[in-house]
């Protein structure tokens, strides 16, 4: 059976490969142990904003490990991450925000829509301990999004 990428990045981290670098820019490294940390952080983070199984993000950061963190964070909340260019001129960005509507905005947003929730990639910084997919720990058994199952699981 095929395992969701929460599940192998937490087998992973956990396993005594979790100290070995996992990611590496040219602004840093993280281990599989860190990857791991900072994409369930993140991906809780934006569950707790109200994002749901299948919305869009906007992700607009440029190459670097936030950036490969974020979309990851994304993927892990159910999400599909919209990758706009870091560079992007402020009337296309705001155009094309305003277009995608996407739920929330991570990384870039002095020019994002009155509105838009925006966060930046370390946004969730808090250690969380997320089901290996939290996608399908979102839906009930007809397939429906329970977000208050799993909140109230969490705080429990």
């Amino acid at each position: 059976m095929a395992q969701t990428f929460g599940a192998v990045l937490g087998t992973r981290a956990a396993s005594d490969a979790g100290i070995e670098e996992a990611i590496r820019y040219h602004d840093g490294a993280a281990s599989w142990r860190e990857f791991e940390a900072r994409t369930a952080a993140l991906a809780q983070a934006l569950v707790d904003l109200g994002v749901k199984v299948d919305d869009l993000v906007a992700l607009t950061l440029p190459n670097g490990i936030d950036h490969h963190i974020a979309s990851f964070a994304i993927w892990r909340a159910g999400a599909t991450p919209c990758i706009l260019p870091a560079k992007l001129p402020e009337r296309e960005f705001t155009q094309l925000i305003e277009l995608a509507g996407p739920r929330v905005l991570i990384g870039r947003g002095d020019e994002a829509p009155e509105g838009m929730i925006r966060i930046g990639a370390d946004a969730g910084n808090a250690p969380v301990d997320l089901p290996g997919d939290l996608a399908a720990a979102l839906r009930d058994e007809a397939g429906k999004v329970r977000r208050s199952a799993l909140r109230k699981e969490r705080l429990a």
